[in-house]
């Protein structure tokens, strides 16, 4: 009988070797700290598209499009399971430089700030985390001074 795995979402397997199955990352990095199974790395995280990835951002004024839980996946998968992964270190210099560029990016663009609206399409969730706080503060600064010509008139 093959083992199934059941989760508040719903069931999953059946889950034997060497068949390939598609589950949660957490399950996926359980059963890995567990030595039960081998990771498949999504299809984002290799070399040839993140260089390609890196090239975009830093060519183009827009963010490239990126999985929005890019950043915390290829974290967890490289502390997890970089055996499984082909060039762990070459994908661990690009993250690093492509965060670096995006971080540039979010920066340059949060200068340009507007107590109407700011669009920075293509920012994934750990970007929108990281600026959250000062982009609440700033944009109640930025009303409150868009309301203060009026109220003085």
């Amino acid at each position: 009988m093959a083992a199934r795995a059941q989760d508040p979402q719903g069931a999953y397997g059946p889950l034997r070797p060497p068949n390939k199955a598609v589950i949660p990352i957490w399950m996926a990095v359980n059963l890995k700290s567990k030595k039960k199974c081998h990771i498949v790395a999504p299809p984002w995280l290799n070399v040839d598209f993140l260089q390609d990835r890196l090239n975009k951002e830093t060519s183009e004024a827009g963010f490239s499009d990126l999985p929005f839980r890019f950043a915390e996946v290829s974290k967890v998968l490289l502390d997890v399971a970089s055996d499984d992964l082909e060039n762990p270190d070459k994908l661990r210099s690009l993250l690093k430089d492509l965060r670096e560029a995006r971080q540039a990016k979010s920066r340059d663009g949060l200068k340009t700030l507007d107590h109407s609206e700011l669009s920075l399409p293509n920012l994934c969730s750990m970007e929108i985390n990281e600026i959250r706080p000062f982009f609440v503060h700033s944009m109640h600064l930025l009303t409150q001074l868009a309301r203060e010509p009026s109220a003085a008139q």
